[in-house]
């Protein structure tokens, strides 16, 4: 009982060390973006034209249902793992942090290019965003409170697994799936509405 309540009183924390790390990745992602547009080495109009080959190209070849899967999933799995380990108490805010990167980083330059930038970065991150952040921020926060509880331990201990916790972990993993299945059958076809705004746009 003692650890249950230690393990809930280190939630806020938890929160408050990833949404900081995930806010200075997405800060450093967006002032970058703006640094190489402002010195001419970043072109938006070159990004939207490389997104409408590869769009092209991804309706010529198709897109395994397993590629946009892991592409959900992967994110969630790296800090639910780091949460087994003592690797966990400062490799999942760097996590956030790249992720916060990577992820305004796209954005950012994206909504630059003009028109077409916004509804494609809206299509590509916003549609699964909506599932994918808030499920990254769940599984994240509870697994850096649970690498700080292993209290310098290298490893978690089968004594240290939660069922309830596997249970709650395997829904949310399970929303993140449905949500990659509503991706892979609805974001093509709206990708290919968008293109025609792209080169527009280019």
């Amino acid at each position: 009982m003692a650890k249950e309540k230690k393990a809930r009183v280190r939630v806020p924390l938890a929160l408050a060390v990833n949404t900081a790390a995930f806010a200075l990745g997405g800060l450093g992602g967006f002032c970058l973006a703006g640094w190489l547009a402002g010195r001419g080495w970043l072109t938006f109009s070159g990004w939207l034209e490389s997104y409408a080959l590869g769009l092209a190209e991804m309706k010529a070849s198709g897109v395994s249902f397993f590629a946009v899967l892991w592409d959900a999933l992967r994110w969630p799995l790296f800090v639910l793992a780091l949460g087994y380990t003592a690797l966990g108490v400062w490799m999942v805010p760097v996590m956030f942090a790249l992720r916060g990167f990577f992820l305004c980083f796209s954005v950012a330059a994206l909504c630059g290019a003009g028109q077409g930038g916004f509804p494609l970065a809206l299509v590509l991150w916003g549609l699964g965003g909506t599932i994918k952040l808030p499920a990254f921020f769940l599984l994240g926060t509870r697994s850096w409170s649970q690498a700080v509880s292993l209290g310098g331990r290298p490893l978690a201990l089968p004594a240290d697994w939660d069922g309830r916790y596997l249970a709650r972990t395997g829904l949310i993993l399970g929303c993140v799936a449905g949500c990659a299945w509503v991706e892979f059958w609805c974001v093509p076809g709206l990708l290919q509405w968008i293109v025609p705004l792209l080169r527009a746009g280019g």
